[in-house]
């Protein structure tokens, strides 16, 4: 018998947003069941051929995110910090 359990998996990249210039990864490295209840403060940056860029390390933890490459802003929520809150960052 195996002792697999699925929650034990790593979740390395909780989302991702395509924008013009970039990719947005928020990076988390965390066990499935660890991400459901502590999301991911760190957004790591790539161009289009995979290369890092610049990684942001932010001071919430976000569940989903989405950016405004223009404005410079990030935009994110977490429901389990905040249920009516969205967290803007400036880059």
């Amino acid at each position: 018998t195996s002792n697999f359990n699925i929650d034990n998996n790593i979740i390395y990249y909780e989302g991702i947003f395509a924008a013009e210039n970039t990719i947005y990864a928020l990076y988390s490295n965390k066990r499935l069941d660890d991400t459901e209840k502590n999301h991911s403060g760190v957004i790591e940056t790539y161009d289009w051929n995979g290369n890092p860029k610049i990684r942001y390390i932010l001071d919430n933890e976000l569940a989903c995110f989405f950016v405004d490459e223009k404005a410079k802003r990030i935009y994110g929520i977490n429901p389990t910090l905040y249920d009516d809150k969205i967290i803007m960052y400036e880059f």
